[in-house]
Order: C-alpha cells, then sequence, then structure tokens
C-alpha cells in the first residue's frame, strides 16, 4: 500500500522535518519557562524572587528584589531600637523617586553624601513604608539604608 502524498512528502524531507520539530520543542520549552519564571516573579509584580526580606543590627527591610520603572514601589523599613532616622545613601537620589512615607518624616534632609528622614518619636520600634519610584536605566541598582549603626546594602533588579 502507498503513503498518501503527505505523508510520502514528510518522508522524502525527514531530515527537515525533524529540525522542525526540534524548533517547536525548544519554543515549547521558551514558553514554559518563561511562564514559570512570570509565576516565581522574576518578572516583577508578586512571587519568592520578586520579594526580599533582610535584617543586620535591628534594621529590618522588606524591599522588591524586582522593579519596574516608572512604577511606585514599597520599602517597609523596620528601624532598630530606639532609632528615629532613617538614612537612604547618596546614590538613593540617583536612581529612585522618593514618592512619600507612611507615616510621613517629621524631618527631611537631603544633600550630600546622603538623605535623612526623622520619624516622629514614640513607638520603640519605629516603622516607615517608602514609596518610591525607580528612574533612569533599566539594569541592576543598590539600595542602600542605614540607621544607627546598622547598615544594608540590597541589590533591586529593574525592568523596562
Amino acid at each position: 500500500m502507498r503513503a498518501p502524498p503527505e505523508i510520502a512528502e514528510i518522508e522524502r524531507n525527514i531530515g527537515f522535518q525533524r529540525k522542525v520539530w526540534a524548533a517547536e520543542r525548544a519554543a515549547w520549552a521558551a514558553m514554559l519557562g518563561l511562564v514559570l519564571l512570570a509565576l516565581l516573579g522574576a518578572l516583577g509584580g508578586a512571587g519568592p524572587l520578586a520579594e526580599g526580606r533582610a535584617e543586620s543590627g535591628g534594621l529590618a527591610v522588606e524591599w522588591p528584589r524586582i522593579a519596574r520603572l516608572g512604577l511606585v514601589t514599597p520599602i517597609r523599613v523596620t528601624l532598630p531600637d530606639g532609632e528615629q532616622e532613617l538614612r537612604l545613601d547618596a546614590t538613593f537620589s540617583e536612581g529612585w523617586r522618593l514618592r512619600d512615607a507612611t507615616p510621613p518624616a517629621v524631618a527631611a534632609q537631603a544633600g550630600m553624601p546622603e538623605m535623612r528622614l526623622r520619624l516622629a518619636g514614640g513607638a520603640p520600634r519605629a516603622t516607615v513604608v517608602l514609596h518610591a519610584e525607580p528612574v533612569g536605566a533599566p539594569g541592576f541598582r543598590r539600595l542602600r539604608l542605614a540607621a544607627g549603626a546598622a547598615a544594608l546594602d540590597l541589590p533591586v533588579l529593574i525592568w523596562p
């Protein structure tokens, strides 16, 4: 029995057909990988890769490891006991635009070599949420925060 013409054509060009099948499998694997990365948070949004938590000397920060340009991002900072002042490295103002802070700082000082935010006293361990927007070009940035003797240097990937 003879094969139908469509099957006969495939059999004549089986080498090319195998390459097409391999390319299709590679494309499906790439799409699956992209979906998994998105679910893990590697493209921004929520997920275990997108959010980080670090602590040093009582200074605790919850920050986005992956952020998007032009999107306001919350950075939650808990200061060490007794500290009421948060210091942001001078590079903060180059790569970020501080929209506001919750609760608002009672005093702010911007300049070299750092930006300082003084929080209202009263709580034994002050917490502030900075609402910051990444500016400039996409790429890796460092988010440097300090309070008292404690300091943290945190990596952030900025997507367009």
